[in-house]
Order: structure tokens, then sequence, then C-alpha cells
């Protein structure tokens, strides 16, 4: 019994401290704590030689490394000593004491475009480290602040990719098949089915998009948060130079197995892995006829647009149509 009491109050811990967000009283507590969560995450996901952030799909979360460093220092100066149990979190700014952490502030390392696009110039350990999810989880818990910032593993060496170890394109001496994307397209997403008729409607704003991974990637995780079976979906690239009175003529349909920077490469016949502004489409099969809105290639629309049968499609905020 008592063997298995030291685990068992670390995993009350973790509990009350990461998943209900209960600050630890301790100052020493939590470089335990966030040191534990680490070594986990380590086991989780094995990093090798050649795939040192984990294999590939492996989360991480970008936290400013002034902060970060200030917070080290602290709970270390602190931890065993009389301000150890001092938790400042709230009070006045009139304290000395050395246990005062201001929120975390990640708004130094984004572009100044409203988007989680990081800037081109940030140096691993520089201006940031990475954690692992729940690391950020229970730092962010605790002190308040971000925003949060998530990056995933992907595989190495894609256009415009960059890395967590280095700056952005920055080659590397250590041979590697798998790194941290740190610069992803953000992309706009619009939604149709047979309730709008294969018209887009307003989905989703500034959604990360891989240079490198396959758009089936993509699919899934958008399928995955509307509780719907991935084959029932697919992807469109919106054409905003389009015709007007072609609405949706123009749209070009995705390859599931190949990465967007090489589709679009291929179609403008260009570089493209600086283009910034993208709008995706993503399309649901109706259930009841198991037929594409769009029909089979986009061009002859399942449900005719006309002013007899149109429908009232809503204001296309998800969940109100």
């Amino acid at each position: 019994g008592q063997q298995r009491l030291g685990p068992l109050i670390m995993e009350l811990r973790l509990i009350a401290s990461v998943l209900f967000g209960v600050p630890p009283k301790l100052a020493s507590m939590e470089k335990m704590l966030i040191s534990e969560i680490q070594e986990r995450h380590k086991k989780r996901y094995p990093q090798t030689d050649v795939s040192r952030r984990g294999p590939r799909g492996t989360v991480w979360y970008i936290i400013d490394d002034k902060w970060f460093r200030t917070w080290i220092e602290v709970v270390e100066k602190v931890s065993r000593t009389s301000h150890d149990g001092e938790d400042l979190r709230g009070k006045g700014h009139d304290n000395a004491s050395p246990r005062r952490i201001g929120k975390i502030s990640n708004k130094g390392l984004l572009r100044d475009n409203g988007s989680l696009a990081l800037r081109g110039d940030i140096k691993w350990r520089n201006d940031y480290e990475i954690l692992p999810p729940l690391a950020w989880s229970a730092l962010q818990a605790w002190y308040d602040g971000g925003p949060p910032i998530s990056r995933t593993v992907v595989p190495y060496g894609g256009p415009g990719a960059g890395t967590a170890s280095g700056g952005r394109g920055r080659g590397t001496s250590l041979r590697t098949e798998n790194e941290i994307e740190l610069y992803p397209f953000f992309v706009t997403l619009f939604l149709c089915d047979s309730t709008s008729r294969g018209e887009a409607r307003p989905f989703q704003q500034q959604v990360p998009l891989s240079r490198v991974n396959p758009l089936r990637v993509l699919l899934v995780q958008l399928c995955k948060g509307l509780d719907v079976d991935p084959d029932m979906g697919r992807l469109w690239v919106m054409d905003a130079m389009g015709d007007p009175e072609q609405t949706g003529r123009n749209d070009w349909l995705l390859d599931l197995d190949s990465n967007i920077v090489d589709q679009r490469t291929n179609r403008i016949n260009g570089d493209v892995t600086g283009i910034s502004t993208i709008s995706l489409l993503l399309e649901l099969k109706d259930e009841n006829t198991n037929l594409w809105p769009r029909g089979d290639d986009g061009k002859n629309w399942t449900f005719k647009k006309d002013g007899s049968n149109s429908m009232d499609i809503g204001d296309g905020i998800v969940g109100l149509y």
C-alpha cells in the first residue's frame, strides 16, 4: 500500500493542478509537476536521432522564452525557502516577495496580422520555448495569459516549414526526418452541405494548414470536430478570382493524399510558398442520397440553384442552421 501511495498522490496532484487548474501552494510543487509532465510526454512520444520532437503528429505548445525562464528562476530560487508557500496571484503589487510572476504573454512572438502566425525571425531558446500540451495547460491555468500557440511535428524539409531548433528555412547539420512545423498557412474555411445546396457558408477562420502534411490530415480533424465520417467529406480550394456569376464553378477539388503547396504550385505553375490568403471549402455528402451537393466534379450540382427551390440557410453560424 505504501509503495502505491507516492504514485497515487502524484496522480491526484496532477489531476487537481492540470485538469482542474488548481495552483499548487508550493513553488517547488509547480516545478515538480511540470517536470513530471515533461518526462511522461517523452515516454509517450519517444524522441529519436531522426525525430527529436517525437513522432509525426506530436503536438507542442510555444511559450515566450523570457517568461518561461523567469518562472524557472523564481521557482528554483524560492523552492524550500520561506517564500516557497507564498502564492501572490491576484494580490497587490506592493509585495517584494520574489514569487511574483506576471501573466504569460506570447503576443510578442506573433505577426501583426491578427492570426497565430509566428514572426519569421524568432529563435528557439532565445525568443521561445516548446512545452508539452499538459505543461502549457498547467502554466496557463496557474498564471493566466496566452494566447495558446500549438504546433505539430511533420515530415521535415517541406517548403517554408520552420523547425523548433532553428529559424525559418534554416539548415541543420543533423539528419532529421520529422520536425515541428512552426510556419503553417492560416486559412479561412467555408462549409457546404445539402442544406445549403452546395453554396459556401462561413465556418472557421485562421485555421492552421500544414504545408507538408497531406490534406487528409486536415479533413479528418475537421470531420472529427463535426462528428462526421471523413469519408463523407472532401475539400476544395475556393477561387477568389472567379466570375461572381459563376459562384463555385471555378473552385477546384483537392487531392487528399497530397499537400497544399504541391497542388497549388502544379495548378498555378509557380512558387506559392509565400501565399497567405487561402480559402478552403469543406463539402459534406448528403446522408440521405449519398450524393455530393456539388456533384461528382463540381460542374453539375446535385441541387439546382433556382428561386422556386431556394431554401433559407440561416446566417452561416455553425450550430444555428
